[in-house]
């Protein structure tokens, strides 16, 4: 069988987990994850980019928002995400 093809039947079957609704990834993957890696990649080199840049940042609590409604959602529906894995996010987003 063909990669692409076992990548398709992959994602099709995900699908069924509605992974948006209980995603609490706290690894490479997770929102904060990537987030903080966006943050490293970013160029702001010129006063465009800049505004791009800080365009985009302002932008972010609307995402957090619509992640948090998701996270609802899913605990109305019966999804949640290990109890494990939910400890370490928390531990993530806490101030030090």
């Amino acid at each position: 069988m063909l990669p692409g093809v076992l990548t398709l039947e992959g994602a099709v079957a995900t699908r069924l987990c509605h992974y948006e609704l209980w995603n609490v990834n706290h690894s490479y993957n997770g929102w904060l994850a990537s987030f903080s890696r966006l943050a490293q990649l970013q160029p702001v080199h010129t006063a465009d980019l800049r505004r791009q840049t800080l365009a985009r940042w302002r932008a972010f609590p609307a995402y957090l928002e619509g992640e948090r409604r998701n996270q609802r959602e899913g605990l109305h529906r019966g999804y949640s995400a290990p109890k494990n894995n939910v400890r370490r996010r928390v531990w993530d987003c806490s101030p030090t």
